[in-house]
């Protein structure tokens, strides 16, 4: 697994509001960034879980939007973002809650899929 040694991302308009960038191509399984923040024991909207009732709150993983067919994953014990494929300059960085997330803290209907994504326990 490679690490990228800059910050390879922008902040622009998502699929759900704002989202997270490509600015330049990411290879696959690279650690795109790692998460920093407070560490909490229960969901928030732009939380992310990193262990059984353990989530983090990061500034640009609260960004990171739903996708059924993600760009990355979260890899919980590095609290890391790994790409899962290659991801092409422009494109948005996404995961998939429902493979991450006991449950969200906000439920809603996936624009991809058009199902109630609210957890993977929900």
């Amino acid at each position: 697994m490679t690490t990228k040694t800059k910050n390879p991302l922008v902040i622009k308009n998502g699929i759900e509001g704002h989202g997270v960038f490509a600015i330049e191509p990411i290879n696959n399984n690279t650690i795109i960034f790692k998460m920093h923040g407070d560490f909490i024991d229960h969901p928030t909207q732009t939380s992310v879980q990193v262990g059984a009732k353990i989530h983090i709150e990061d500034s640009l993983a609260g960004l990171l939007n739903h996708s059924c067919t993600p760009s990355a994953k979260i890899d919980r014990q590095r609290h890391a973002v790994v790409s899962v494929h290659e991801i092409k300059k422009n494109e948005e960085i996404t995961f998939n809650y429902s493979t991450n997330e006991d449950k969200l803290a906000v439920p809603f209907i996936c624009r991809c899929c058009g199902k109630m994504i609210s957890g993977k326990n929900e």
